[in-house]
């Protein structure tokens, strides 16, 4: 059975831009590793990337649960720590997959409380220096918003943004935008204290929200049991 998370870029389903804009080409394909991660996989993925690696039909539905609470609920970072999952399946998952997430590389606070994150990307690339991209976390009275990033540069020429002059590298993996909100989430203490941290805001200010991966990740995260969402609210996110 082909391995499920060997996925093709997204740029290929990119929707096209609105008259009188222009995209940018992406300079780099993302390049699956070895051994990919399962942070970012809804249900459905986990079944199939548990179902390639031998998991009997009758087990995955239980053990997409256990999988789910450890990776989106309790933030589990290795494998090992998923005691309620056997050790025969545990070894499996470590042989095959990771739990990969973007690492934090630098931290700036603002007086206001305002986080700013510089992320450093899992393997997604043929070679070179590895991506980073930022995340920023702005508190409100009860709550927050959290800006995340979804392409490596631009797509857009935008005269009016600085960012617009950057290059498009490459977009991200629903894996990438969701690690950054749980990065986030474990920075600001927010899964210990039931912290609602993260509101949902469809349309966002600047780059626009029309990529497949952006979209998928946006679902993910407004299900109540997904990483940015506590308590009765749903989480809110600005992609960049």
């Amino acid at each position: 059975m082909s391995n499920p998370l060997l996925q093709p870029d997204m740029a290929s389903t990119q929707s096209l831009p609105p008259p009188g804009l222009v995209e940018k080409v992406s300079l780099e394909r993302y390049v699956p590793p070895r051994k990919p991660s399962l942070v970012g996989l809804s249900r459905a993925e986990l079944a199939d990337a548990i179902a390639a690696i031998g998991v009997p039909a009758a087990q995955r539905k239980m053990r997409v649960q256990q999988l789910w609470q450890w990776l989106y609920v309790r933030g589990a970072r290795h494998f090992d720590e998923m005691t309620s999952v056997s050790k025969e399946l545990r070894a499996q998952l470590d042989a095959h997959y990771t739990l990969a997430r973007p690492e934090v590389v630098a931290e700036q606070t603002s007086v206001d409380g305002t986080r700013k994150w510089l992320l450093r990307l899992p393997d997604g690339h043929a070679g070179g220096q590895p991506h980073e991209v930022e995340c920023v976390y702005i508190p409100e009275p009860d709550r927050g918003t959290l800006c995340l990033s979804s392409q490596i540069g631009c797509t857009l020429t935008c005269t009016f943004c600085h960012t617009g002059t950057q290059r498009l590298v490459r977009n991200l993996t629903p894996g990438e935008i969701v690690g950054q909100i749980m990065v986030a989430r474990d920075c600001l203490g927010a899964r210990d204290h039931g912290t609602r941290c993260i509101r949902n805001r469809r349309r966002p200010r600047g780059r626009r929200l029309h990529r497949e991966a952006a979209g998928r990740s946006a679902d993910e995260v407004r299900d109540p049991r997904a990483p940015a969402a506590s308590g009765a609210h749903h989480p809110r996110t600005n992609h960049w």
